[in-house]
């Protein structure tokens, strides 16, 4: 098996980004969802009304200097516009164990303040932020405590159906936090940039169009297996085939009935969980040693950050796969 490096990006193009956040935590705005609009001017962009995902409107006099996320998945819209949050949760296991965010973790702290099913009001309280981003399907028993900290706005937990149309797609998220902090320009410039190369991308993977591909990762005792939009999308994406309609969970069994052509493998590189699994189905499993994609040495590891659905994850996986595929 080749197992992959774990591509943090191009160093040139994190240091771009980088650049781009200044050297200290980097301020928030805000604006609106499906119903937001972006604003015509800097001089026009405050005060300015966000609604949020779930409907509700919220006034920010100005940009937001001390965001506190409470939502470890939208580390990766903030951050690729250059804005990084004065506190937040799940700092360990994302922000300094994601292969796309580590670079970040280097040079600029964030404050960790629990974990985000159960985040710590009391260092919250401790942070004074600005703004508080949380996500009302897991911390909306607790939205009455955090509005007595700091003005809260809900968030989607990435692209996901059932937020409006923006916070359905990846494009959409990132014009959410485009217009939530007041970045709509970079937000924009990020988009075109993605969708440039996912364009690059298709093209060079065209001759493996016809192939069928996996994301999955190895559980203990079965497989989950994800559908990132950016490599699946027929249109908006890179196209690739699947052997399966839907994410979920899968028996080896049932991977082996679908017979993939590649494995796109998770890798979470702050342990050895994952190639321990590996190796041990390397060495133990008929089932494993039978599929076309282990026979061929096509199975590839790649950072946990690109299953996630955020742009610097998703450049991680386009970028693996693009050399993968085209160095055979």
């Amino acid at each position: 098996m080749k197992k992959l490096r774990v591509l943090i990006v191009s160093i040139s193009l994190m240091l771009g980004l980088l650049t781009g956040c200044g050297g200290a935590p980097a301020s928030n705005n805000a604006e609106v969802p499906s119903e937001n609009t972006p604003a015509a001017g800097e001089e026009a962009a405050w005060p300015r009304t966000y609604v949020d995902a779930v409907g509700n409107e919220i006034v920010l006099d100005k940009k937001p200097e001390r965001i506190a996320l409470l939502n470890f998945h939208n580390y990766e819209a903030i951050v690729a516009l250059g804005q990084i949050p004065v506190a937040a949760t799940d700092t360990e296991t994302v922000y300094k164990g994601w292969g796309s965010l580590i670079p970040y973790a280097e040079k600029f702290e964030i404050i960790d303040v629990g974990a985000t099913k159960a985040p710590n009001l009391e260092k919250l309280v401790e942070v004074n932020p600005d703004v508080i981003l949380y996500i009302d399907s897991t911390q909306g028993a607790i939205v009455e405590d955090l509005k007595k900290i700091a003005p809260v706005i809900a968030v989607a937990g990435g692209p996901i159906p059932g937020y409006g149309e923006n916070w359905s797609t990846w494009q959409g998220v990132i014009r959410e936090y485009g217009m939530m902090l007041g970045e709509e320009a970079k937000a924009e410039a990020e988009i075109a940039r993605l969708e440039g190369l996912l364009t690059d991308a298709k093209a060079k993977l065209a001759p493996d169009q016809d192939k069928t591909f996996v994301f999955i990762r190895l559980q203990e005792k079965d497989i989950y297996s994800w559908m990132p939009d950016f490599a699946f999308n027929p249109e908006k994406g890179i196209g690739l085939k699947s052997p399966y309609e839907k994410p979920g969970q899968l028996s080896l069994e049932s991977l082996a009935d679908l017979n993939p052509d590649f494995i796109i493998l998770y890798d979470e590189i702050t342990n050895t969980v994952d190639e321990d699994k590996l190796a041990d189905l390397n060495a133990n499993s008929s089932v494993w040693q039978s599929l076309t994609a282990v026979k061929a040495g096509q199975v590839i590891s790649v950072d946990r950050s690109a299953f996630s659905g955020g742009p610097l994850g998703m450049e991680i996986g386009i970028r693996a796969l693009v050399e993968e595929l085209t160095s055979k």
